[in-house]
């Protein structure tokens, strides 16, 4: 690990990947899935990067260059918070007016339907008085 000029890379490396996996894993709870897999991608890309290239510190972020692109890009959002078109928002207001207005004729069809049953109910109860 040490040459006569200092701390050799690879010992830099080793540091800085065991101090970003300790932020990482303690502040977990507060990433999304996608920056979770954008962090094990790039972890994953900068060892395969290492083992390929014999420690290579160039090789080492290419890899985690790749391996955090690949990560994010391979997951799919759960949620899309982007504003939806105009035309698509008049279809959404068009659909729940119609919604709302086959509700509303709907009760007064069951009002019809109610009324007429009372009619009916009324004439056979009170038949006997027309004969």
């Amino acid at each position: 690990m040490f040459t006569a000029t200092g701390i050799s890379m690879r010992g830099v490396m080793l540091a800085l990947a065991v101090a970003a996996t300790t932020f990482v894993a303690g502040d977990a709870d507060a990433m999304s899935r996608k920056d979770k897999r954008t962090v094990v991608g790039a972890v994953v890309g900068g060892v395969a990067g290492s083992l390929v290239s014999n420690g290579d510190p160039a090789a080492i972020a290419g890899g985690a260059l790749a391996g955090g692109a690949i990560g994010n890009l391979t997951t799919p959002e759960r949620r899309d918070y982007r504003p939806a078109p105009h035309w698509q928002q008049q279809r959404w207001e068009q659909q729940r007016w119609e919604r709302q207005r086959w509700q509303q004729q709907r009760w007064e069809q069951r009002g019809w339907e109610q009324e007429r049953r009372d009619r009916r109910d009324w004439e056979r109860r009170h038949s006997w008085r027309h004969r």
